[in-house]
């Protein structure tokens, strides 16, 4: 019996089984680190649009309760505001609770910014108020009164 050589032996070597295991392992490596990436930089937009969604609804709602006040009817404190509407005469509350801004009305009470407010602060000036708030280690400085609205953001 004639004994084969290796060139006519059939199929593959250690070597070559090896190999194609180690480069199968880095490309499913590099896959999972692309879709990793991929779901944490989804989670970080989407967790930057609720904050960005319920910064402009609260601060639409506090512009709209300032702006029907007068300007005695405004009490501050370092975390809260106080206003009492001059056209419907009722009095509405903004206030930190924890790490939340709650509005409080004399018909309802509802969370508008439910996490990550780490202060806020309401200054009377002469012609309104200046609300700050830090959510979520970014400064937001809103200035209302009765004829102008400025919103920076530092």
């Amino acid at each position: 019996m004639k004994a084969q050589t290796k060139s006519s032996q059939k199929g593959f070597s250690i070597i070559e089984v090896m190999i194609t295991i180690i480069v199968a392992s880095v490309l499913v490596l590099i896959v999972s680190m692309i879709l990793v990436m991929t779901f944490t930089s989804w989670r970080n937009n989407n967790a930057y649009t609720d904050i960005r969604r319920d910064l402009s609804m609260a601060s639409l709602i506090m512009m709209q309760e300032i702006r029907e006040s007068s300007y005695g009817g405004l009490t501050v404190g370092e975390d809260y505001l106080n206003v009492e509407s001059a056209a419907t005469n009722k009095t509405s509350v903004f206030s930190q609770v924890d790490d939340s801004l709650v509005y409080t009305s004399e018909w309802d009470t509802f969370i508008l910014i439910p996490r990550n407010l780490q202060s806020f602060n309401a200054v009377k000036q002469n012609d309104g108020v200046e609300l700050t708030l830090v959510v979520a280690n970014t400064d937001f400085a809103i200035s209302v009164t009765n004829q102008l609205f400025v919103n920076t953001r530092n």
